[in-house]
């Protein structure tokens, strides 16, 4: 969508003595200004192209906090990525592009997942991606010809005994995962459904996350936290980021039901056994999160690599840990200097996501309130 052409940085080449003078904050915001014109402009005649630019330009202004732009771009790469048919590689066979297609797919799909408000998924996720073959990651030994795929439920299905999955197939179960328990919290705030609903539910889904390292044999879900796969470290910010992931899932399903945390309206959900074990599984997960990011900023790893929704995890984490020591008057110096883990953590990534800024903001209130008290 912007072709180089001779001239300097404002026609598309850039010098090497320009690159300490250039102000590139100003430079991206007119590149993705223009990408965003011509790609939107062509969004009438979908094409892969069309999909991939509207997908990057989503993370440029979702990092820039322009969320109207994030969505509007989400829905568009999605939309035409199912009017291409990019989910079906079994209508004209197997080939490298409709691979690359179907990789397109199922990226737009977990931008979709990554929020409630974005999603407008017509039932659920899973429905909409039952029966379409998971991903095969780059150094994956699975052909396309005999993929794994989702059912209904979301539960993974394997051709074979010897078939695996990779990074990728993972990371669209927890997302998914991440989308249902989103949906559980919204009819719970939004008054949809029955507390017998919620409480059937809720042990859906906590039955789905215990289960999900079961259906995953292969998967080292220890490593996968510390951002380490086995034998040996690669790209630890991204396995970090898929382990923060699913303990994240787990902390806001049990914190969602337990009022202190979530700030509910309905005064109970559960029954008091049942809320005391959801409330002490908040605060066993809230813990392990503080554990896991201690020990990535421990080996100084960078944190531009992780993602932004670590960022809204480590409020979430923050949050309950504060309202919980504050519930049990137990907060004391040392819990409160624990906690700051996740102030700073989101600290150090709003640098790269502006999104997170307002969360950042909030957290240092809570603290300074708590620090009052």
């Amino acid at each position: 969508f912007l072709p180089s052409t001779p001239g300097g940085m404002s026609q598309g080449k850039i010098d090497i003595l320009d690159l300490s003078v250039a102000d590139w904050t100003t430079i991206s915001q007119r590149w993705a200004e223009q990408a965003s014109e011509q790609a939107l402009g062509r969004a009438d005649r979908p094409c892969l192209e069309v999909v991939q630019a509207c997908q990057v330009l989503a993370m440029f202004w979702f990092a820039k906090g322009e969320t109207k732009r994030t969505n509007v771009h989400t829905a568009i790469a999605y939309r035409a990525s199912r009017l291409l048919h990019l989910d079906d590689v079994s209508k004209t066979g197997w080939s490298a592009h409709k691979e690359l297609g179907l990789g397109c797919f199922w990226a737009c799909w977990l931008t979709r997942c990554a929020s409630q408000e974005n999603s407008r998924f017509p039932g659920d996720c899973w429905a909409e991606v039952a029966g379409r073959p998971l991903p095969v990651d780059a150094d994956g030994v699975a052909t396309i010809s005999h993929p794994c795929y989702l059912d209904q439920k979301g539960g993974i299905v394997y051709p074979d005994r010897e078939s695996n999955v990779g990074f990728s197939s993972v990371l669209i179960l927890v997302q998914g995962l991440w989308w249902e328990v989103q949906d559980f919290a919204r009819s719970i705030h939004g008054s949809r459904g029955t507390p017998s609903d919620w409480a059937l539910q809720y042990c859906i889904l906590d039955k789905k996350l215990e289960d999900l390292p079961i259906q995953l044999p292969g998967w080292d879900w220890g490593l996968a936290g510390r951002g380490m796969t086995s034998p040996t470290p690669e790209e630890p910010g991204r396995m970090f980021s898929l382990g923060y992931l699913f303990e994240l899932c787990n902390l806001y399903l049990h914190s969602s039901v337990v009022p202190v945390f979530s700030c509910l309206r309905q005064t109970r959900i559960l029954s008091q056994p049942m809320l005391q074990l959801a409330a002490e599984r908040a605060w066993e997960h809230s813990l392990k999160l503080t554990a896991m990011t201690e020990h990535y900023l421990s080996r100084q790893a960078p944190i531009s690599k992780l993602w932004p929704m670590i960022g809204y995890g480590a409020y979430v984490c923050a949050a309950v840990q504060l309202r919980r020591c504050l519930a049990l008057r137990l907060l004391d110096e040392q819990r409160l200097g624990r906690a700051r883990v996740h102030l700073q953590f989101i600290g150090g990534l709003m640098r790269y996501w502006t999104t997170l800024r307002p969360l950042h903001e909030d957290m240092e209130r809570q603290f300074t309130q708590a620090q009052v008290l």
